[in-house]
């Protein structure tokens, strides 16, 4: 944990320096975790006739109990050891003072988006700035489904390099303090009427810390829920406290369920020349569908804000989201939600046509926020791995699947759909949205794809249709042309979609076919079929294209008809990256914005009411492309 001087002027900063004789120095926490296995734990015998007990008003948080590590030290600790800002990340919200209500409002408010229930505040002792700002975090979540309570960190600043232990006495009067100017705040947070308070620890530290600690509750006459920092042995313990927990964030995840399990989004120190974590958004979110699949009893984020050692999950320049969080509270904001409603399957697509907007369906559930995926040229007629069986794996928490065309190959038939595609993308196929490709046309009027995906690819003498979702508006098309009578504005479907687009009332509109408007690999400079859309849905101010054909991904910056660069145009992104194969692009220019030719993959698209983000994940997790930008 790094340490901050107790109880020096505002503002020293102490790096392995003694709890009573502080000093200026740097953030530096030792990070390593301590591989335990967790067991149950037996809570201290507590003398009901000698606590007193605050908090006993109905205020009390159920279990599992879900909280961020938090460091009310800013602005003092934005500069150190000469270094400002002390971080290698610039946070959204500038740099800020954690003693501004207004501030700390906005993050008890991100932090209630992520679905997270508490927070667990750095307390540096008895008249220190992290004491004079937890007013401020106990009034800001006032009025909200959120509580705190804090990290006592001068348990932390003791040991063989550090000094003595806090004494019994040093640690009663605290909890005193604690209990009489705090605890019994309705957002305090408590556990069956009893205030919770989390310590920190060190190496050092044996199973005397937790005698030591039960001591002192019944020398303030306090009945704190104490979760102390595991060491190596605490299992082994007579005494047990109420929880444990780890503290250890260069490690992505630790579990010591049942009492607790903690999860970190990345480590780079301010002074370490590379991340001991390196951030990977994708291993983030495994690692907190994991951490809920435990079902510990305290679920743990370090960190919300720790900007020196770079553990913060609180929105930055570097991973800014469409929802204005960031993509850490986003994946949080997906995983933790106490009640998901159960998800229903949209209806398929309709065949009934209007006058106005031909085909379009009617709109799968959706909500401000949107997450769809989207790949294409997927299963091979072989077992061949990887392949699609694969990339189908990366799908996680989908609204919608939209399939690029040639889901198979070779010839698409129907047995082919059954014996290959269907074990590995059909999970998805009450989500799933498909265009068809060439492939698919092998077979004599892709009557296997029809057959397949039935009602849900559209009239079968089309292929076409559309669908809103979320805020978004979505249309489907069939660029295999001649086989539905053109794709030209006099063609059918030309007048189809001419119509569609002027019908909708969404202001940010999504399309995808199979074959690319632009590509700079094997079909370069793009296709005919797929141009001949794009010009439509630039007429008509679309925001994104999304095709496949080429074997590869391919993303390129918005552009006209002219394929000039253009803010108001339309983003093509091309993935044909989906398992069947790839093939290495010939050349690229200037509007080509990323490239990747080695991996399979799938495209995730975050669509939010009036803006998206696009990453491209590879088969390992890792987002290896990502873009964002606003509706037109």
């Amino acid at each position: 944990m790094p340490s901050l001087a107790r109880p020096p002027a505002d503002g020293e900063i102490l790096r392995n320096g003694s709890r009573r004789r502080p000093r200026v120095g740097k953030l530096l926490r030792a990070a390593a975790v301590v591989a335990l296995i967790a067991v149950g734990c037996t809570a201290l015998a507590r003398d009901p006739a000698t606590v007193q007990q605050p908090g006993t008003d109905g205020r009390s948080s159920a279990l599992p109990v879900r909280a961020a590590f938090y460091y009310p030290w800013f602005p003092e600790a934005w500069s150190q050891g000469g270094v400002s800002p002390f971080t290698r990340y610039t946070p959204a919200g500038g740099w800020y003072d954690t003693g501004d209500l207004a501030t700390v409002t906005s993050h008890v408010e991100s932090m209630v988006y992520a679905g997270l229930d508490a927070g667990i505040a750095s307390w540096w002792g008895q008249g220190h700035h992290t004491d004079r700002d937890l007013p401020a975090l106990l009034e800001a979540a006032r009025g909200r489904d959120f509580r705190w309570t804090v990290y006592y960190e001068a348990e932390g600043a003791s040991g063989a390099d550090h000094g003595p232990d806090p004494s019994v006495a040093e640690l009663a009067a605290d909890l005193r303090y604690l209990a009489d100017r705090y605890a019994d705040a309705p957002t305090w947070l408590a556990i069956d009427g009893r205030p919770v308070l989390f310590a920190y620890g060190d190496s050092s530290d044996g199973c005397s810390v937790v005698t030591r600690w039960a001591a002192a509750q019944r020398r303030a006459g306090t009945d704190f829920h104490v979760v102390l920092k595991v060491f190596s042995g605490y299992r082994g313990c007579d005494a047990q406290p109420d929880g444990w927990h780890q503290y250890g964030p260069a490690s992505a995840a630790d579990d010591q369920a049942p009492s607790s399990y903690t999860v970190s989004p990345g480590f780079w120190h301010r002074e370490e020349s590379r991340p001991r974590l390196p951030r990977d958004p994708a291993r983030f979110a495994r690692d907190v569908a994991a951490m809920v699949d435990s079902g510990a009893r305290w679920q743990l984020v370090t960190t919300f804000n720790e900007w020196g050692e770079g553990t913060s999950v609180e929105s930055a320049r570097e991973w800014a989201s469409p929802s204005g969080h960031g993509v850490y509270l986003d994946i949080l904001h997906r995983l933790l939600a106490r009640t998901p409603p159960e998800p229903s399957p949209p209806p398929p697509p309709s065949t009934t046509t209007t006058a106005t907007s031909p085909g379009t369906t009617a709109p799968p559930p959706g909500g401000d926020s949107v997450v769809v995926y989207a790949a294409g040229d997927l299963c091979d007629d072989s077992d061949r791995r990887p392949g699609c069986a694969d990339t189908a794996e990366l799908v996680s928490g989908a609204d919608a699947v939209l399939i690029l065309g040639d889901a198979q190959y070779e010839e698409a038939t129907r047995a082919e759909f059954d014996r290959y595609f269907d074990p590995a993308w059909g999970r998805y196929r009450d989500i799933t949205y498909p265009v068809p490709g060439n492939h698919e046309y092998l077979s004599s009027s892709a009557a296997g794809y029809f057959d397949y995906f039935g009602t849900r690819a559209g009239d079968s003498d089309r292929g076409y249709y559309s669908f809103d979702i979320g805020a978004w508006h979505v249309v489907a098309l069939n660029s295999n042309c001649s086989q539905v009578g053109g794709c030209a504005p006099d063609s059918p479907q030309g007048r189809w979609l001419a119509a569609d687009l002027s019908a909708t009332s969404r202001e940010c509109v999504l399309a995808f076919d199979h074959h690319p408007a632009i590509s700079d690999g094997k079909y370069r400079p793009g296709t005919t079929e797929g141009k001949v859309l794009f010009d439509a849905l630039y007429d008509h101010g679309a925001e994104i294209f999304l095709s496949g054909h080429d074997h590869n991904y391919q993303r390129f910056a918005p552009v006209n008809s002219r394929l000039e660069p253009d803010s108001s145009g339309v983003l093509q992104i091309v993935n044909g990256a989906g398992g069947k194969n790839t093939v290495a692009m010939t050349q690229s220019r200037g509007i080509l914005e990323y490239a990747d030719d080695e991996n399979f993959g799938v495209v995730r698209l975050t669509l939010e009411p009036d803006r998206y983000q696009v990453e491209f994940i590879g088969l390992d997790g890792r987002v290896l492309d990502a873009t964002t930008g606003t509706c037109h």
